[in-house]
């Protein structure tokens, strides 16, 4: 479900989608950061902090 409207910050639209689908997206995103990290500066990264704007963030369980 999509509910669009126009924000301050301009045009947004709001999706509302399953906790498992943002775990699993977060995650792959996760995973494609870190190889790009080590690709790049040659170590691994072991901590990534994640900020989520939690009013733009809404979920059905």
């Amino acid at each position: 479900m999509v509910n669009e409207h126009w924000g301050r910050g301009g045009y947004t639209a709001r999706i509302h989608v399953n906790q498992a689908l943002i775990n699993c997206t977060l995650a792959l995103n996760i995973r494609r950061i870190s190889d790009d990290w080590m690709k790049v500066y040659h170590f691994h990264l072991y901590l990534l902090e994640i900020f989520v704007e939690q009013d733009r963030l809404r979920y059905h369980s």
